[in-house]
């Protein structure tokens, strides 16, 4: 039996032609990481934050322990044209324009180029069938943000081994 954990890679959704078109309006994710940033102490140390931006889009901000913080904003194609073109200075303005990220990020450098993705919305006809079952972002996959394709990744595969257990 195969459980397909291969997230947003969704191996058997494309090998067994399982996609099909996702019903979700189409967004876009700019994105890249940075150091430098002012990480909170004490009991909020560690912890992701999710902004809603004043305009209409959401920010994450995943601090890892290398010292690294995962930074990016969603939201409309619509939404990004109100910024600069270039990727940098795009997501510069953007995470700056918002009231919470901007001071957390003022001195913030970027360790690569920012990244953009668009329309990756995604969706499967089935979730399981003889002998295999999807997991987790392999199933539908909603946003780029890590910690929640994680959370279902993990619900899902546990649900899907007792099942097999059983």
């Amino acid at each position: 039996f195969v459980l397909d954990c291969s997230g947003y890679g969704r191996v058997l959704p494309r090998l067994l032609d399982l996609e099909k078109p996702s019903h979700f309006p189409v967004r876009e994710a700019l994105f890249t990481h940075v150091t430098g940033d002012q990480r909170p102490t004490g009991r909020e140390e560690g912890k992701i934050w999710a902004c809603q931006h004043p305009d209409g889009a959401w920010l994450w901000i995943i601090p890892f322990s290398n010292g690294k913080t995962s930074v990016g904003a969603v939201a409309t194609p619509e939404f990004f044209t109100r910024y600069p073109a270039e990727p940098e200075a795009r997501l510069r303005a953007i995470l700056a324009s918002d009231p919470s990220a901007g001071p957390r990020l003022a001195n913030a450098q970027f360790t690569f180029a920012p990244q953009k993705i668009s329309g990756y919305s995604c969706a499967v006809k089935q979730l399981f069938g003889p002998r295999f079952a999807l997991v987790g972002n392999a199933t539908e996959f909603l946003d780029p943000i890590f910690s929640s394709g994680v959370t279902l990744a993990l619900a899902s595969a546990n649900r899907a081994a007792k099942v097999l257990i059983r």
